[in-house]
């Protein structure tokens, strides 16, 4: 059984900073086919009518997935995402066997407060490749505005291509 202590600090937390915008990680949430792992539905349930948590993410299963729970009108955005087995075993466009660890795919988020929509990809920078398939690019509307306030602009910056540089020196912790 999940601690109903860890669940009460997690929800502490976002009870505590009402303003800002709720992402709750796990090791575990959900598993093959976007169902509930015990303790991802005990997070959940813990946190689904707190009106500032919007996404839960995890790993543990080597999978991609992801599920909306709406509560109340409020809805929750659940996702899983762990490469570690991928390979050529799982994906024929992959030349790397899976024991060497999932050939570094990694998800990049990118959060538009303006459009209120985040973003996701998912890249290898070991193969230099990018996964397309729609569970590992979308992107879902979320509501940012007012989310932790006043959004802080980076710069100056320069952006070439997908390359985007920012003199962050000037900024306080």
């Amino acid at each position: 059984a999940y601690r109903k202590a860890v669940l009460k600090w997690g929800r502490g937390i976002f009870d505590g900073h009402p303003d800002a915008f709720g992402i709750a990680n796990s090791h575990g949430i959900l598993k093959g086919g976007a169902v509930w792992l015990p303790q991802g539905e005990a997070i959940y349930n813990s946190l689904a009518d707190a009106k500032n948590v919007h996404l839960m993410t995890c790993g543990h299963v080597s999978d991609e997935e992801r599920r909306t729970d709406t509560k109340d009108g409020h809805s929750i955005v659940s996702m899983l995402a762990d490469y570690q087995f991928l390979g050529k075993d799982s994906d024929p466009n992959n030349d790397v066997p899976s024991y060497e660890g999932g050939s570094g795919y990694l998800r990049i988020w990118e959060f538009s407060p303006k459009n209120g929509e985040l973003t996701v990809r998912t890249y290898s920078p070991s193969l230099k490749k990018w996964q397309t398939d729609k569970a590992s690019e979308f992107t879902l509307k979320v509501p940012l505005t007012g989310a932790g306030g006043a959004w802080t602009k980076l710069g100056p910056g320069t952006i070439t291509g997908k390359t985007a540089k920012f003199d962050v020196s000037t900024l306080t912790a």
